[in-house]
C-alpha cells in the first residue's frame, strides 16, 4: 500500500475516533449537575492561569535551566499518600492503588 493511501486511511481513522470521542465526553459531561459542571469548568480556567503563569516563568529563566526547572506544575499531578485497608489498625501496611488485600 503506498504510502499516501496510509496516510489518508489513518487521517479518516483518527477524525472518525475523534469525533466519537467528542460525542461521549459530550454525552458524560451532560450527565454531571450543574454544580459540578460549573467546579470542572472553573477547575480548567484556573489550570489555563497556572499554566500561562508558569510558562512565563520558564521564558524569564531560560538562560538558566537549574531555575527554569523550578517553575513546573508536578504538585498538581501527585497522588496521595497509600491508603490503609477499611478496619486495620495503625500497624497494617499501606496499600498502594492497584494491589489488593489479603482476606484475613
Amino acid at each position: 500500500m503506498p504510502t499516501a493511501l496510509r496516510l489518508d486511511e489513518g487521517t479518516k481513522l483518527h477524525d472518525q475516533l475523534a469525533a466519537v470521542d467528542a460525542q461521549q465526553e459530550h454525552a458524560r459531561l451532560a450527565k454531571l449537575p450543574t454544580a459540578v459542571r460549573d467546579f470542572l469548568g472553573a477547575k480548567g480556567l484556573l489550570y489555563i492561569g497556572l499554566k500561562a503563569i508558569n510558562d512565563a516563568a520558564q521564558e524569564l529563566h531560560a538562560d538558566d535551566p537549574a531555575e527554569a526547572a523550578r517553575f513546573n506544575l508536578k504538585i498538581l499531578y501527585r497522588t496521595g499518600a497509600p491508603r490503609r485497608p477499611r478496619g486495620a489498625g495503625s500497624d497494617a501496611p499501606p496499600v498502594t492503588p492497584g494491589e489488593t488485600t489479603p482476606n484475613a
